[in-house]
């Protein structure tokens, strides 16, 4: 059976008796050649406590012929079995499953390196997640206190509550290199993410090419079985909502309700009652989606003052309890504020 590396939100599958490292390396870490020697290249390092992986300076050279590795910033050297090992975030065992014939041939004790191996094999649980899950995620770490992306948070008044209760982890290398990693959940599987860069990259959101994320409501796992359901645009305003004290609160990733994510909120009958609470200034969209909602749902309407949004008010709250029913806004309001724009 094929094994599978994941990497850079792609699937990269090979052979279980052949492991081209050069192939690796070329595919999942951005390799630039060496011109003083071309079996070397250099990356950035895979070290999650090196700088260099959220620097992208390319410290790490890579022999792709004796297959070693190593970082003339942090002084980490890794074995292709090691490499491989840190990079997927597995064991060394399970690393030795995948180079086994090209690095480490069997030198001891009849069949007890092929028992060993037989020990890895997915049970069927593991094998229908592997066929269900649909999110590939990059190379992630935990946001440790004290680290550069823990520090980054605490800045924005993200601590580790956040980190905890959102599952948010690091990317240290590969093409989100440098990013919080935003997970979005769907009936418990994560199923996409949201990439935010922590050192200036552009664009500040990246996301994977071929998951969904803009169709699903973040955080609607923990928030469908409420009676009253609270919608903001970003993740930051969810996470400062929910730290107000209202877990009942989803994120449309955007001023616009998509139709998978309007169909949910319909069909979820314990959800009487739908308080739109996008960005101030963003009166018309959230007039417009509400009204549609209002077919099978008690619609309210919280404006913020101005431009803000819910992480940058801190009287939310407030606007949360006076939110207006949609049949007592006035038209001619939201029509102005539309010509405003």
């Amino acid at each position: 059976m094929p094994l599978s590396l994941r990497h850079r939100g792609m699937l990269m599958t090979i052979a279980p008796t052949h492991f081209d490292f050069a192939e690796y390396i070329k595919d999942n870490f951005d390799p630039k050649p060496q011109q003083t020697d071309p079996n070397q290249v250099s990356i950035n390092c895979i070290n999650p406590d090196c700088d260099d992986n959220w620097r992208r300076n390319k410290k790490m050279t890579v022999n792709l012929v004796q297959r070693r590795a190593f970082c003339f910033k942090c002084g980490e050297s890794y074995d292709v079995v090691g490499f491989v090992a840190l990079a997927e975030g597995i064991s060394r065992l399970a690393a030795v499953k995948i180079v086994m014939v090209q690095v480490l041939p069997r030198t001891y004790g009849a069949n007890r390196l092929e028992t060993a191996l037989e020990k890895l094999a997915p049970t069927p649980a593991e094998e229908m997640a592997e066929k269900t899950a649909a999110c590939k995620f990059p190379p992630l770490r935990e946001i440790l206190p004290g680290t550069l992306p823990a520090m980054y948070l605490e800045k924005r008044r993200i601590g580790q509550g956040i980190i905890d209760r959102f599952s948010l982890k690091f990317s240290p290398f590969g093409s989100y290199a440098g990013r919080i990693i935003i997970p979005i959940f769907k009936d418990g599987i994560p199923i996409s993410f949201q990439g935010r860069t922590i050192c200036g990259s552009i664009p500040k959101y990246l996301f994977p090419i071929d998951q969904p994320f803009d169709s699903e409501l973040y955080n609607w796992d923990s928030a469908r079985d409420c009676e009253t359901l609270i919608i903001v645009e970003g993740v930051t305003s969810l996470w400062r909502v929910w730290e107000f004290g209202y877990p009942n609160v989803v994120a449309s990733f955007g001023k616009s309700l998509k139709v998978q994510q309007e169909a949910a909120i319909k069909s979820a009958t314990n959800i009487k009652n739908v308080i739109m609470l996008w960005d101030g200034g963003t009166l018309p969209e959230a007039y417009a989606a509400g009204k549609r909602l209002s077919a099978s749902k008690k619609v309210f309407i919280a404006q913020l003052p101005g431009s803000l949004d819910p992480d940058e008010c801190p009287d939310t709250p407030k606007y949360i309890e006076a939110a207006t029913p949609i049949g007592k806004i006035n038209k001619i309001s939201v029509a102005l504020s539309k010509l405003a724009k």
